[in-house]
C-alpha cells in the first residue's frame, strides 16, 4: 500500500495487500486495498469485479450483490488466490473465497479439473481424488481424469494403482509424454 496510487503497480500492490489482510483475518485492513483496487485504471474489469465480490463475502450476512466475472482471467486469479490462502493455511479466508468458485467457473467439468489441479499442486491427494472421482462418476473416466487419479495414487504411494490408471490414460491418449515419463517412474518404483 506504500506504492503511489498513480503508479501502474498500485493495483497489483493493492491486490497483494488485500490477500495479506484476508490471510491475517484482519478485515479492518481490507478496506484500503479494496478501495484502491476498485479505483485502479490498470486492473481489468474482471480483476476489480472479483475483488468487489470477495470483499462482499467478507462482510457478515452480506452475500454477493455484484455480477461475478467468469472466464479465463477471473478463473486464473481466483485459483491463484485460493492457492495462496491454502499455502499459508488461512482456512477461513480460503473457505470464504471458495464460495465464488461456482460463479467464476460455472462449467462443472472445468471446475472439478481446476480444483483437482490445485489440490494436486498442494499435495492434498484426498481432495484431488474426490474432485476427479466426481467427474469419473458423472461422465466416465477419460484420459485427463485417469491421469489425475494416477497422480493421486502416486502421492499416496499406491504404485500398482498408479500404474493401472496411467496405463489406461495412455491407451486413451497415447500422445501424453508427461504421463509416459510418470509411468516410467512408477514402474521403476515397482521394480525396485
Amino acid at each position: 500500500m506504500a506504492i503511489d496510487p498513480l503508479d501502474r503497480l498500485a493495483g497489483s500492490g493493492a491486490m497483494s495487500s488485500f490477500l495479506a489482510a484476508v490471510a491475517l483475518g484482519d478485515l479492518d485492513l481490507v478496506a484500503a486495498p479494496a478501495d484502491r483496487i476498485t479505483q485502479s485504471s490498470t486492473l481489468s474489469m474482471a480483476e476489480r469485479s472479483l475483488y468487489v465480490a470477495w470483499r462482499q463475502l467478507l462482510e457478515p450476512g452480506q452475500g454477493v450483490h455484484v455480477l461475478v466475472p467468469s472466464g479465463p482471467e477471473a478463473t486464473a486469479l481466483l485459483m491463484r488466490n485460493l492457492e495462496a490462502l491454502a499455502r499459508v493455511e488461512a482456512t477461513d479466508g480460503y473457505e470464504q473465497l471458495y464460495e465464488l468458485v461456482g460463479r467464476v467457473v460455472p462449467d462443472q467439468r472445468e471446475r472439478h479439473l481446476r480444483l483437482a489441479d490445485l489440490y494436486l499442486r498442494l499435495q492434498f491427494a484426498d481432495m484431488a481424488g474426490e474432485e476427479l472421482m466426481q467427474l469419473a462418476e458423472r461422465d466416465g473416466p477419460d484420459a485427463v481424469v485417469l491421469t489425475g487419479l494416477g497422480k493421486v495414487a502416486t502421492l499416496k504411494h499406491m504404485w500398482e494403482d498408479a500404474e493401472v490408471l496411467l496405463s489406461e490414460s495412455l491407451q486413451l491418449d497415447p500422445g501424453q509424454q508427461d504421463v509416459e515419463r510418470l509411468l516410467e517412474s512408477v514402474r521403476a518404483k515397482l521394480a525396485g
